[in-house]
């Protein structure tokens, strides 16, 4: 199923994190605010793409690199 994801690239499009959704969220626990900013030469992208289960840091690096991929085809 496809989920709504923002997603934090660097100046050269590899992926540096992603959020769930597309704007600010309250985590449920503290109620704190936690929201992606892009920083110098870094951009945000509001997405949606098929998110996989991730149960390595190989399955969570694979996953930025398609979701890389799918960010420089959609230009």
């Amino acid at each position: 199923m496809k989920k709504k994801l923002t997603v934090i690239t660097d100046a050269s499009g590899k992926v540096l994190g992603t959020q769930a959704g597309h704007g600010d969220q309250r985590d449920p626990k503290s109620g704190i605010l936690i929201s992606l900013v892009a920083g110098d030469g870094q951009r945000l992208h509001k997405i949606e793409y098929e998110v996989p289960e991730l149960h390595s840091d190989t399955d969570l690096q694979k996953f930025h690199q398609r979701l890389a991929q799918h960010i420089k085809n959609e230009k």
